[in-house]
């Protein structure tokens, strides 16, 4: 097998595998790391390109009862629609007291809430 066709290959089937385990979800351009066990913090592994190398750093959480419109649209799942929801939640009755809360807003359910419990904080 050619190098041009095995490295994609690879790439692909690694890429397959840690989406199956549930550990990488795309945000941004990024891809987010969360090890299964370890110290629970997440991480982003910036796209390489060129075959530069890129260092893993970890991605701050989003809190949700002070990040921008802007903000919570990085969140997946998240559109300028449902940030704007979580804003005038909030707004109108005061900060969430926990992560899960955020499910109070109309619109993000369970399914939702699974793709950003992770990613977002109260603190």
């Amino acid at each position: 097998m050619s190098r041009k066709i095995w490295i994609p290959c690879l790439c692909a089937a690694l890429l397959i595998a840690g989406i199956l385990a549930g550990i990488l979800i795309t945000v941004s351009g990024s891809v987010i790391i969360k090890p299964v066990g370890g110290d629970g913090k997440i991480y982003s592994a910036p796209r390489v390109s060129g075959g530069s190398e890129k260092t893993v750093e970890e991605i701050p959480k989003i809190n949700v009862n002070t990040a921008t419109r802007s903000e919570l649209t990085q969140l997946p799942g998240i559109g300028e629609k449902l940030a704007g929801m979580i804003i005038e939640y909030r707004e109108k009755n005061g900060a969430f007291l926990s992560a899960q809360d955020v499910m109070k807003v109309s619109g993000i359910g369970q399914a939702t809430y699974d793709k950003i419990k992770d990613l977002i904080t109260t603190e």
